[in-house]
């Protein structure tokens, strides 16, 4: 990743962390944390959102954490955000090896210890991935592919790893040798073979035990095209699943929460009004389906 971007990203967390303040941190017993918001406001309803920022798992986007965490939490659900294990992607094909299934491993650690650990307040909530991009591809991986051998055998969980429900916003699911999104398949695998990337899809691998998921990606994205939230919606439906697809008619790739709160200096020129609504409507959808 060039320094340029890994600067920047760096600077944008330490902006949001001055204006974004957390409850407290979970840590979790691989070493990482949780930076949970709380609900704002009561509801009878419990559910904990894990925000998954994007970053094509070289980086994981300050775009894409504590903003999106905060809309939940003023939306009555307690959120969370999880920073999950990244690679530069020239590193990964030097060494012809990738992450693997460590960002997997990462998100069922956060699932198990929210759902075990009654000392949290949070084994009797509903558990909600939230993922953007690559985020959304680790997001769509647990949905489906949950009860893996290679999760299975990674530690001595103490309770079941299925998430109850997915946001996929503008999510990887598969990719040709001559997309952007390769990148991320790049970083998983270490191998610039699509044959090796078939273990990490995710549109293949839906089945009538995956959890439902509110879908949103826009028609002019041009790092991961909108063919990935069509297939995996539509996966979903074949399986007989709950699954809601939004397709917005243009917007770049990264539009987070598609408000000008996505750049902490409030000047994102990309926010949209009409784009935003994918907000309200996939709290809707928790609320209704999951």
């Amino acid at each position: 990743m060039e320094q340029r971007v890994t600067l920047e990203n760096n600077a944008g967390h330490e902006a949001q962390r001055k204006i974004i303040a957390i409850d407290r941190t979970i840590a979790l017993k691989n070493g990482k944390q949780l930076e949970l918001i709380r609900a704002k406001k009561q509801s009878d309803a419990k559910y904990i959102v894990i925000i998954l920022p994007g970053g094509g798992y070289e980086f994981c986007s300050f775009r894409e954490a504590r903003n999106v965490a905060l809309y939940f939490a003023n939306e009555g659900l307690d959120s969370a955000v999880l920073h999950y294990e990244v690679i530069d992607e020239q590193d990964a094909l030097s060494a012809k090896k990738g992450l693997g299934y460590l960002p997997m491993i990462t998100v069922a650690h956060a699932i198990n210890e929210l759902r075990s650990n009654k000392e949290l307040g949070f084994s009797e909530h509903k558990i909600i991935l939230c993922g953007f991009s690559a985020g959304g591809h680790l997001a769509a991986s647990l949905c489906t592919r949950y009860d893996c051998e290679e999760l299975k055998n990674a530690y001595s969980w103490q309770a079941s790893l299925r998430p109850d429900g997915a946001i996929l916003s503008y999510a990887v699911h598969t990719a040709t040798k001559d997309e952007v999104a390769k990148l991320v398949f790049h970083c998983l695998t270490g191998s610039t073979d699509p044959k090796d990337w078939t273990e990490f899809t995710t549109d293949d691998k839906v089945n009538s035990n995956t959890p439902p998921a509110y879908i949103w990606h826009t028609a002019t994205d041009a790092i991961v095209p909108v063919r990935n939230a069509l297939s995996y919606a539509q996966a979903m439906w074949r399986c007989g699943n709950k699954a809601e697809l939004l397709i917005l008619p243009d917007g770049v790739h990264g539009l987070s929460t598609a408000t000008k709160d996505v750049e902490p200096t409030n000047d994102f020129v990309h926010a949209n009004d009409h784009a935003a609504l994918w907000l309200p409507q996939a709290v809707s959808f928790i609320k209704h389906y999951i």
